[in-house]
C-alpha cells in the first residue's frame, strides 16, 4: 500500500471536486430549487424616499402581488405564514418619522395553492 499525505491528498481531492463536480451539480442544483418552488420569484420594489415630506414611495412592479409592511422594524409575516394584524397593506405613501426608520417588507401572491412570500426586505431609512 503506497503512503500519502494527509494535506495533499485533501488538496487534491478538493480541485478535483472543485474543477469537476461543482460546475455540473450548479446547474441541477438550480433546476431542484426551482422545482420545489424554493425560489423568490418576484422582481425588484423599487424604493423612493422623499426627505422634504418625510414620505417612502414603494414602487411594487409585481403584478397579483401584495405588499405588506411594518414601521417599527417587525417582519410582517408570522412564523407560520400569515399576515400580522398590525401589519399594513401598501396603498399609499407611508409618512415616515424624523429620525432612524426601519421599514420591513415583504410581497405575497398565490401560486396555484400555495402561498408565496419573498424573501425579507428590511429597510432603514434616516429623515432629517
Amino acid at each position: 500500500m503506497d503512503s500519502w499525505e494527509v494535506a495533499e491528498e485533501w488538496q487534491n481531492e478538493k480541485k478535483r471536486v472543485l474543477s469537476t463536480i461543482i460546475p455540473k451539480r450548479t446547474k441541477a442544483l438550480i433546476n431542484h430549487i426551482e422545482e420545489y418552488g424554493l425560489t423568490d420569484p418576484h422582481k425588484q420594489i423599487k424604493i423612493k424616499v422623499d426627505s422634504k415630506k418625510s414620505l417612502l414611495k414603494l414602487k411594487n412592479p409585481n403584478k397579483n402581488y401584495t405588499l405588506y409592511y411594518m414601521t417599527d422594524g417587525s417582519d410582517p409575516r408570522t412564523v407560520g405564514g400569515e399576515v400580522w394584524s398590525t401589519a399594513m397593506k401598501y396603498k399609499v405613501d407611508i409618512i415616515l418619522a424624523h429620525g432612524e426608520n426601519v421599514v420591513f417588507y415583504r410581497v405575497k401572491t398565490k401560486l396555484g395553492d400555495k402561498v408565496v412570500w419573498s424573501a425579507s426586505c428590511p429597510t432603514y431609512i434616516s429623515i432629517k
